[in-house]
């Protein structure tokens, strides 16, 4: 459609055609992830099975890997003779080594990478009003049980709603969290204040632990192993959570 103030008075029927993909259409996701994965696959790239936004690239003693979303793009291989290639189709920007990607702080040293949430953290607990909140030392306590109708129901539970789902992406490096996240999710339609409470107690457990995360070892052996958690080495790399699909009716079937 036109724009209002741009509508022909010979031509009233007229739409505009778009030539060029911009930023704020709808459109543009697609379009963009289109444009780029033919180019990608022209050059050799395979698309990966297990992550679509994960791209690799195979050649003798040259192996290249290439993780998108959206408009940033981490790049790691062993030659960069491809990834120049993607310059002169896009108009691309290196910003060097990786520091800093989608809210997750990259540290590397000699010995492997450190993967945390520092500032994630840090902009969760002044969006909450908890810049200066006491930290505690445990995020959620075991024997503490949420209700769902016991208690005054909170006047917005916009604020409650929106900061439990920020909750949710710090399990990208502390796995420990899907526990009381999914505790706090249940009550999302109508939450407490006690609903409140036990989420303002997570978060000071996040002021006093925001340096936390996840140690990917360069030094240790590359070997699989798993149990609730998968690890390769001594890193963790994925894990799952979820409720039973039936009501047990003793412990034993638990």
């Amino acid at each position: 459609m036109k724009p209002p103030g741009f509508v022909g008075k010979n031509f009233p029927d007229h739409i505009c055609r778009l030539k060029k993909a911009l930023y704020g259409l709808k459109q543009v996701p697609h379009a963009w992830y289109t444009e780029l994965w033919v180019l990608l696959l022209s050059l050799g790239f395979v698309n990966s099975t297990v992550d679509a936004s994960l791209c690799i690239h195979h050649n003798p003693g040259v192996k290249l890997c290439l993780l998108v979303y959206f408009d940033d793009i981490i790049v790691t291989g062993s030659s960069p003779v491809e990834v120049s290639t993607l310059a002169t189709r896009f108009s691309l920007k290196d910003l060097g080594c990786l520091n800093y990607s989608l809210g997750v702080k990259v540290t590397p040293s000699t010995v492997g990478i450190f993967l945390s949430q520092r500032k994630y953290i840090t902009d969760l607990l002044h969006k909450s009003g908890m810049a200066d909140t006491k930290p505690t030392s445990t995020p959620f306590s075991a024997t503490y049980k949420l209700l769902k109708d016991y208690g005054d129901l909170l006047p917005s539970p916009t604020k409650y709603r929106a900061l439990v789902g920020s909750l949710q992406y710090l399990s990208l490096n502390r796995p420990y969290m899907s526990l009381s996240t999914n505790k706090l999710a249940q009550f999302m339609q109508n939450p407490i204040m006690a609903h409140w409470t036990a989420l303002k107690k997570v978060l000071r457990y996040l002021a006093g632990s925001c340096d936390k995360g996840v140690f990917i070892s360069t030094t240790a052996p590359l070997y699989l192993h798993h149990g609730y958690l998968f690890y390769l080495s001594s890193t963790p790399i994925s894990w799952s959570s979820r409720k039973q699909r039936f009501v047990t009716r003793y412990s034993t079937e638990a």
